[in-house]
């Protein structure tokens, strides 16, 4: 055993060696990499004023930037030379702080150029974005004063340790977009009345300054819960915000979809001939599917939006499924449909379906008995024109979704074709003899109308 550890260490030293690494003797060679000088110098700073205030550390708890101390380029030159921390002291007058540091480049110690201080119970979230007016960038803060009320700040950092707030509002969602398309972003604030059951989007630009209100747009009526505020694009890359709440008394849905018209906020799907004000084009009652608030579908870079289609319903018992049909947005707010689609969230795969199977098809789910050797949950594909009781639905394609221990064995197993395959699942499919042409054949199947459904992380706030 001692031989065994003592060729280890040889070999080791060997390979350093051969490197360029050098042992040091006695204790350091069991020390620990030490840390940066420079990073040793920040956290000296910052261990300093946590001491001072008797702060504990506050992370922003929501976005893309939680940690709790970051480094950030906020002068726009490319390096990040700025350090960001958040701390919480109980019992200040305002107990949330967000402390910004500079390395001083003559005696290389970090030291405090700025701090923003709030109320509430956390700071919800940060954002370091360029609003306007310089290459320097601004800090946009949300403070959660609630469990259900967050208020949104932009402040400026000046010369001097100044700090400027640009602007300040409650709100119930909120982006950071740039509608215009001048390189500079605006803030949209998507606000709620509950209690008349309607809603807004309001649009604050840079100028002279200051982040102003500059214009604002009408929700859909009727509308309950503001579900989502995503940003997308409309037809011709035209920047656009994507907002869905919950609508009506019948668990529905709509989508209002918000962009600059002539430098004016506006609400381009409302539909105001109507006399409801509601953007009736995007609302719908099957939302029991991730993607409800939409999805880029195709690749394009344009955000889709479903709109469902029941399926006939194939025996008299069963669960009701739905085809899915994609479709994309102009500033005009006119649709066009992209494609059409059968998603089975509940396995984790979705069907672009050829053309020809609009109106001619129906489906039903046909899972097996799971076993110790596994489960085998199906889908199966009906030719069944409209639905029409005078015929009789025959089944022509079944997809199957096949876990456990002798999966690659079903997945070949009575002329079943495999899709996709990976660690634990295998996808498989089955093509049944029918008198009727799907004009989709097996390699088709696997190759184009065939995927998995990804996880979509969205930056709602």
């Amino acid at each position: 055993m001692k031989k065994q550890v003592c060729s280890i260490i040889l070999l080791i030293g060997m390979l350093f060696a051969l490197s360029g690494c050098v042992f040091q003797a006695g204790d350091d060679f069991y020390a620990l990499p030490q840390l940066p000088e420079d990073y040793l110098a920040l956290q000296e700073t910052i261990n300093q004023v946590m001491k001072e205030l008797g702060a504990e550390y506050a992370a922003p708890s929501s976005g893309n930037n939680v940690q709790t101390i970051q480094l950030q380029d906020l002068d726009g030159v490319g390096d990040r030379e700025s350090a960001v921390a958040f701390f919480r002291v109980a019992n200040a007058e305002k107990p949330l702080k967000i402390y910004i540091f500079r390395q001083d480049p003559l005696t290389e110690r970090y030291e405090t150029e700025w701090v923003i201080e709030g109320d509430g119970t956390a700071i919800y979230s940060v954002s370091f974005e360029n609003l306007g007016g310089s290459a320097d960038k601004e800090l946009v803060v949300s403070w959660q004063i609630s469990s259900k009320v967050h208020s949104l700040a932009a402040y400026s950092l000046q010369l001097g340790g100044n700090v400027v707030e640009l602007m300040r509002s409650g709100y119930t969602k909120n982006a950071i977009v740039d509608l215009d398309r001048d390189n500079e972003k605006e803030i949209v604030l998507v606000q709620l009345d509950a209690a008349e059951n309607n809603g807004r989007a309001e649009l604050y630009k840079y100028s002279d300054g200051m982040m102003l209100h500059t214009s604002a747009a009408p929700l859909s009526q009727y509308v309950s819960t503001i579900q989502s505020a995503r940003v997308g694009t409309l037809m011709n890359m035209i920047p656009a915000l994507f907002v869905s709440s919950g609508f009506g008394d019948n668990g529905g849905r709509v989508t209002d979809i918000i962009a600059l018209r002539d430098g004016v906020l506006t609400n381009v799907t409302l539909d105001q001939e109507s006399g409801v004000e509601v953007s009736l084009s995007t609302i719908r009652y099957y939302n029991d599917f991730k993607d409800a608030n939409g999805l880029d579908i195709n690749g394009d870079g344009i955000l889709e939006l479903p709109l469902e289609e029941p399926l006939p319903l194939v025996g008299e018992t069963g669960t009701q499924l739905y085809l899915l049909h994609w479709y994309q947005f102009d500033q005009n707010g006119d649709a066009a449909r992209v494609c059409t689609t059968f998603h089975n969230y509940e396995d984790g795969w979705y069907l672009i379906l050829p053309e020809s199977w609009r109106g001619m098809i129906s489906a039903a789910r046909r899972d097996s008995s799971a076993t110790s050797a596994g489960s085998e949950r199906a889908i199966s594909f009906y030719y069944w024109p409209g639905g029409d009781p005078g015929l009789e639905p025959e089944e022509f394609l079944t997809i199957y979704r096949l876990s456990g221990t002798n999966r690659a064995y079903r997945a070949t197993v009575d002329n079943r074709v495999i899709l996709v395959e990976s660690s634990d699942v295998i996808y498989a499919a089955k093509f049944r003899e029918s008198n009727w042409d799907s004009q989709l054949n097996a390699d088709e199947l696997r190759l184009e109308s065939f995927n998995r459904i990804k996880i979509n992380w969205s930056d709602d706030d």
